[in-house]
Parts: C-alpha cells; structure tokens; sequence
C-alpha cells in the first residue's frame, strides 16, 4: 500500500506539472494564450520576440526547471504563438504591458515572480515602473535597463564586442510556420515617446522608470558576449537590491539553457517571500 501511495503521489505531481494552455480575453477583445505549468508560488514568464510560452516548457527550458516548484505562468504576447495576432500598430505597445497584468488578475495572483527575455525584458521594466507592488522579484535575460543620462552614459565600461557565429544557429525564422511577419512587424511599428522599433521600446521603459523606488530583488543573466555593462551599469547604481549573473562565452540565445536556468531559479527561490 505504502508503494502504491508513493506512485500515486508521482503521477500526481508528474500531472501538475503537466503545462495546461488556455485563453483569456484582454480588455480590447484579443484572445490572449497563456500555459500553466506547476504548484506553488507563481512566476510569470514573458519570452522574447518571436518567442513563445511553449519555448519555455520545452524540457531544458526555464518554466520546466521552475514547474517542479512553483506555479508557472507563461504568456503568448499578442503578436506571438496561440495569441490573437492584429496587424494594427495600435495593439501592441502598452497593450502588451497590460495584458500580463490582466493575465494575472485572471489567474487571481495578486503578487508573482516576474520573468523576462529579450523583449520580454523591457515588458518587464515596464511592468515594474506601473505596478511594482504586484511584483515578490524582478528578473532579466539578454536584457536589462541602460543609463539614459549622456553624462552617465560616457561613464559605463566598454563590453566586449565579439560577434559569435554560433549564435547564427540558433535563428531559426525561416524554418518556423507559426510566425506571422505582418504582425511582428506592427509590434515594432507601435507608437512610443521615445521613438519607433525596438530602440523606442528599450529608450520609452528605461525613461518611464526610477530605479530608485524599486525596493524588491531584481536579477540580471547576461551572457559575456551580449553587453552586460551596457545594460546593467544604471541597475547596480540605481537599484537597491540587484544581482548580476554573466555566463562566459554565451551570447544573446546562447545564454539560454541549464547555467541561465539555475541561475533565475536559484534566485527565486533565495527571495521568495510567498512560500
């Protein structure tokens, strides 16, 4: 009895961390999809351009590595994966900041974890600079917050600019058949303050923010290759609990895997506050 109790008690945690997609409707009528993977305190994962929730419950992928304790949320952004893809320019920008918000007010979580890479990244400063208090930490991969003082800027240390063809790998665009262009392209062409494409996105979040009202735990992994001071010199000034993590010899998609997830993981779980 006492082995059958056991395999029972396997199955069932096996089940739970079995990734479970669905949709909400976000507050302009898009279907937003989003999976749920995992039991305990919740982390919500924001992927990059072009990436999807699936990315992340990949089996090497950070969501699993998380799953096994904690609740895992991972966003289709519009534009993206199973989500509602318009080709309005309109629909995106802030819209996309919202709808995690309204991802977790869907969920009934009313403090996570928050995850971010790449694009994911700058949602995630966003997301920070609006609503800090739905927010246990803040973390970050291939990303960060630059220094948009001149004076500042001329003081940050020069990175290391070596291009690695390994990355070139890694792009595998042409081979994929859920990419909808039009829409990725319009994700780009959203009107910010600080200018159009993804510069705009970056320059709009690191200007819409202060650093300096932002009290939870906050983590950076970049890879030696993909400009870790030029995204972290204005954190580690500014922040008043902020962790840096560079993996050597990894670049922007390099940086991904079992080091990158250890890392955000082992973060979590030193500062998580909802266990």
């Amino acid at each position: 009895m006492r082995l059958a109790n056991l395999i029972l008690f396997a199955l069932t945690l096996m089940a739970l961390q079995e990734p479970i997609g669905s949709y909400f409707r976000s507050s302009d009528g898009l279907r937003i999809h989003y999976t749920v993977a995992g039991e305990g305190s919740p982390v919500i994962l924001i992927p990059g351009y072009t990436g999807t929730a699936a990315d992340w419950l990949e089996e090497d992928g950070l969501g699993r590595a998380l799953a096994q304790d904690h609740r895992v949320v991972a966003i289709d952004k519009r534009g993206h994966g199973a989500s509602d893809k318009p080709l309005d320019p309109k629909k995106y920008g802030p819209h996309m900041v919202r709808d995690v918000v309204e991802l977790m007010d869907h969920l009934g979580i009313e403090k996570a974890h928050v995850h971010g890479f790449s694009l994911g990244g700058v949602l995630v400063t966003f997301l920070l600079a609006a609503h800090p208090e739905r927010f246990v930490t803040a973390s970050y991969g291939g990303m960060g917050i630059p220094e948009i003082d001149p004076v500042w800027k001329a003081r940050v240390p020069k990175d290391i600019k070596f291009v690695d063809p390994r990355e070139k790998e890694l792009f595998t665009w042409d081979e994929r058949t859920d990419l909808d262009w039009d829409a990725l392209k319009a994700i780009f062409e959203s009107p910010w303050e600080a200018g159009e494409g993804f510069e705009g996105y970056e320059k709009t979040a690191a200007t819409q923010i202060d650093l300096t009202k932002i009290h939870i735990p906050v983590l950076a992994v970049i890879g030696e290759y993909d400009f870790p001071n030029h995204w972290t010199h204005r954190m580690k000034r500014e922040l008043a609990n902020f962790k840096l993590v560079v993996l050597p010899d990894r670049a922007h998609l390099r940086s991904l895997g079992e080091d990158y997830n250890s890392a955000v993981s082992a973060f979590i779980d030193e500062n998580d506050s909802l266990r």
